[in-house]
């Protein structure tokens, strides 16, 4: 009768090894993730990140500590380079109700 209590005994010991070293184990997996620093990456074309407009813009705003409130600034040299590229949205034929939230 000595000898199954001496197996199970073992057995639950190797399942609790085996628990421990997964565990272990993935704290070590986890802490390398965090550890591992990102690789720092560098653009290294002449093409501006935002387009043409943007960095137009930006650099009339950054000529000279504008309120943006007085709009003086926009008739500098750089701000004259931007384009317009808006578009006029006409009003629908087919337009919904007037109220879309009655019940007819």
């Amino acid at each position: 009768m000595q000898v199954p209590n001496i197996l199970t005994e073992k057995k639950s010991i190797l399942i609790e090894v085996i628990v421990l070293c997964i565990f272990l184990g993935a704290l070590f997996y986890g802490y390398t993730l965090i550890s591992e620093k990102a690789p720092i990456t560098t653009i290294s074309t002449t093409q501006p990140l935002f387009g043409p407009n943007m960095t137009l813009l930006l650099k009339a705003l950054n000529e000279d500590h504008i309120v943006l409130n007085n709009r003086s600034f926009m008739t500098g040299k750089i701000a004259r380079q931007l384009e317009d590229f808006s578009e006029v949205i006409l009003p629908s034929i087919n337009r919904g109700r007037d109220n879309p939230f009655s019940p007819n």
